[in-house]
């Protein structure tokens, strides 16, 4: 995608996107609604999914790569999910 700046400026975005599906089962949703209270206020360019599909608990990181440190957040973004995923299928 590309965004004009004036002056005939013109610079190209770049999107960057990474997906986990993770096998949890009948209590999917429950662990959903555990996770989303940490999908607030995440860094500036990130943007994430959330879904259940059968059992399969399925996040999605999406982020503009406008900055050699927007892949470093994302992967911090999806870090995060993978330690607080961990948390909520022990509370089980």
């Amino acid at each position: 995608m590309d965004a004009r700046m004036g002056r005939g400026r013109t610079i190209k975005l770049q999107m960057m996107s990474a997906s986990l599906y993770i096998e949890v089962g009948n209590e999917c949703d429950v662990v959903a609604k555990s996770l989303m209270v940490d999908e607030r206020d995440l860094p500036s360019g990130i943007s994430t999914s959330m879904k259940c599909q059968d059992g399969v608990l399925i996040y999605e990181v999406i982020t503009s790569i406008d900055e050699p440190s927007s892949i470093l957040t994302a992967y911090n973004t999806l870090d995060d999910l993978i330690r607080n995923l961990r948390a909520a299928l022990a509370a089980l």
